[in-house]
């Protein structure tokens, strides 16, 4: 099944990916914008102003929001001359002054942030672009300890290092801070072996286009997908940056070309570029300005340090679970749960005919077929027989939601891992009408439940918890036993009449 896996990855990155028709939008609003500030007989003409991108745009790494709207575009305003002697307000404030200088960005722009000047596009455009003003690194800043310390320590791109402008949100005093912008986006092309020989630096530099995406971009568009949807009922402060999961990847990458094989082993070595300092805090070098850590709000907020690692073994957790998927409807359901619908939707249309085939042979088969599942439970010799007569087929689905803190709850699939003492909900998923009830039978297994004289399974529970539509359906249990466990729910009407049966969950607890 790789061969499929990889062939779904691919096409799912391609639906994540902006279209080209957003591309189009956003470069002329790019180029647009880089016209108007470039502009000749002006204020700020005279410091010959470079425009280009930064960021994902740059990188080939762009991915749609989940909801696909509000799309960040990110580039820098860099005065070339004139520029000794310069104050961080000036060259902040001579950009906003220019934007205000047009009707049309007047009305986009919005208040001043910390280092950019935003303009928020609305209506069939819907993105936001930041636009960061920056000088060169000139000679004179070196005289400060702390920035010859950064500037010495850039090994490769030193040429291309910049100061940008930063606003102290208390004190409201402006400063430049190092950055390499340009030296990042040329150590990562290095990365995805995309050589160019003659490196971009006109007087405005345009949205780079990509022939073709690497496994490496795709593969970084997949795992930004991944944090979103992992991170949307969380604190999105806690969401770690793009940043960090570009550049730890693109370190693991070796010019793979399978994009499956590379996610899983990228996912297990990039915590080995995580390093730690003297003062045990950890590090995420800039590999072209290795003074600059992309870890640094981690110290500040060790909630950060904690949500990246329990993202990252989710992750990993999850991609090598697509390994155990053998069909398509398989395939629909857990990339929906991984990456949300919508990009999964347009994917699948492609395979609509493999899917409506799978439904056929799982309709025909129903009806003569047990369920390998529940065969064998049925040889479990503590688990009654459901009282009822059960319909065919499993009209019926169970969504498992699993909480490490009794309080946050993300959804897990039938048979993952799990260890003693974390927090579970039980939903069923179906499109019986209401009225109904839902009974739920819990069947446990091995010694620890053996010994508790808690194996269950010999009768029918009731919800317990609110489900769609407010009706109380779910169920609530704690992994308290070692062992594979089992559960099963039966929707009924009429009093005792069961329309659908689920097919058992597997719990297994390490």
């Amino acid at each position: 099944m790789t061969k499929i896996i990889n062939k779904l990855l691919n096409q799912l990155a391609d639906e994540i990916d902006i279209t080209d028709s957003q591309h189009g939008a956003i470069k002329h609003a790019y180029n647009s914008v880089a016209d108007w500030l470039n502009q000749q007989n002006t204020k700020i003409a005279k410091h010959d102003i470079d425009i280009f991108p930064q960021g994902s745009m740059m990188y080939g790494t762009a991915i749609k929001p989940i909801e696909e709207d509000d799309y960040d575009v990110d580039l820098v305003c860099k005065f070339t001359k004139g520029t000794c002697g310069l104050s961080p307000a000036y060259v902040k404030k001579s950009v906003g002054e220019r934007l205000n200088e047009n009707l049309t960005y007047r009305r986009l722009l919005e208040k001043e942030g910390r280092r950019c000047w935003t303009l928020q596009y609305s209506d069939s455009l819907n993105f936001h672009m930041d636009i960061l003003p920056a000088i060169p690194f000139n000679e004179e800043y070196r005289s400060d300890a702390r920035f010859n310390a950064i500037y010495e320590s850039m090994n490769t791109a030193r040429e291309l290092a910049l100061l940008a402008t930063d606003k102290n949100k208390v004190t409201q005093e402006y400063s430049f801070i190092p950055t390499n912008p340009r030296g990042y986006a040329e150590w990562f092309r290095s990365r995805i072996h995309f050589n160019r020989t003659k490196r971009v630096c006109e007087s405005v530099e345009r949205l780079p286009e990509y022939p073709y995406k690497t496994v490496l971009q795709k593969s970084i568009q997949l795992l930004k997908r991944h944090r979103d949807v992992f991170f949307q009922d969380q604190d999105e402060d806690l969401k770690p940056i793009s940043m960090i999961i570009t550049t730890l990847i693109a370190k693991c990458y070796n010019g793979e070309t399978e994009i499956y094989d590379f996610i899983c082993k990228a996912l297990n070595q990039m915590s080995s570029f995580i390093e730690r300092d003297d003062a045990g805090k950890y590090v995420i070098k800039n590999p072209v300005m290795p003074l600059e850590n992309f870890a640094d709000k981690w110290a500040e907020k060790p909630n950060k340090a904690k949500a990246f690692f329990n993202w990252a073994n989710q992750a990993t957790e999850d991609f090598e679970n697509l390994s155990q998927i053998t069909t398509y409807s398989g395939f629909e359901k857990e990339l929906k749960r991984l990456f949300a619908q919508k990009p999964v939707d347009r994917l699948m249309e492609s395979y609509r005919n493999q899917l409506q085939q799978e439904r056929e042979v799982v309709a025909t088969t129903a009806m003569v077929e047990k369920s390998p599942l529940v065969a064998l439970i049925e040889k479990i010799p503590h688990r009654i027989t459901p009282p009822w007569k059960l319909p065919h087929g499993y009209r019926v689905q169970i969504q498992g939601k699993v909480s490490y803190d009794g309080v946050n709850y993300k959804t897990f699939t039938s048979g993952m891992p799990l260890t003693k003492g974390v927090s579970l909900q039980f939903f069923p998923i179906h499109s019986i009408k209401p009225p109904y009830s839902v009974k739920w039978q819990i069947t446990n297994t091995g010694e620890d439940a053996r010994r508790a004289g808690c194996l269950r399974g010999n009768e029918f529970e009731n919800s317990q918890l609110n489900g769609y539509g407010g009706q109380i359906t779910g169920k609530r249990e704690t992994t308290a036993y070692t062992g594979t466990h089992y559960v099963q729910c039966f929707i009924i009407q009429h009093g005792n009449q069961c329309v659908g049966v689920s097919e058992p969950f597997v719990v297994k607890v390490q």
